[in-house]
């Protein structure tokens, strides 16, 4: 089925993870049936926009950075060697990269969030503030840094087997150094 396959098998994987969210949101009842199709009131939308504003803006600086480099890869040489060998970079760039932009945007949304003073309406317990904002940051930096080694020297680890993404020996000896590159800075 090809591209057309690959295409109608991610709308399923889709819906069924979309489908699988929303009863295990409705059976722990984080929302209701009633609730779904209403529009949220100003006053609880504005700071979800605010706060994810934020993000989105961060999310758009990385994708046209992204894109920048590729075009600027892209016109190196006419050949194409650079464009490949910057593509096998990047593939081994997001062995761990992934995971840690995943982790940076989590850090995003927890930190903020663990700035504000909560105070527990049942307990009375007080949670939250500056310093419970620190230890979240030290816990977040100890995590991204164990990853990124982790993940770093299992890039390492697979640069031997960089001839399986291209048969062209040039690609290949390209792309070595920019994988190295890409390893240690995770």
């Amino acid at each position: 089925m090809g591209v057309q396959g690959a295409a109608i098998a991610t709308v399923i994987a889709e819906v069924l993870s979309a489908g699988s969210f929303l009863a295990l949101l409705l059976k722990s009842k984080m929302i209701r049936w009633s609730k779904i199709f209403r529009l949220p009131s100003w006053s609880k939308l504005q700071p979800l926009l605010r706060g994810g504003a934020a993000l989105q803006l961060r999310n758009l600086a990385m994708n046209f950075t992204f894109l920048a480099v590729a075009r600027a890869t892209q016109s190196i040489d006419s050949t194409g060697v650079a464009a490949a060998a910057h593509s096998i970079a990047i593939q081994v760039f997001q062995v761990g990269g992934i995971v840690l932009l995943a982790l940076s945007t989590v850090a995003q949304t927890l930190i903020p969030n663990e700035m504000i003073v909560k105070t527990d309406p049942v307990t009375g317990l007080v949670s939250g503030g500056i310093e419970s904002a620190r230890g979240t940051v030290r816990r977040l930096m100890s995590w991204g840094f164990l990853l990124g080694t982790f993940l770093g020297g299992l890039q390492i680890a697979l640069l031997p087997v960089i001839h399986r993404f291209s048969p062209l020996v040039e690609v290949q000896k390209a792309a070595k150094m920019p994988s190295y590159i890409a390893s240690v800075l995770q």
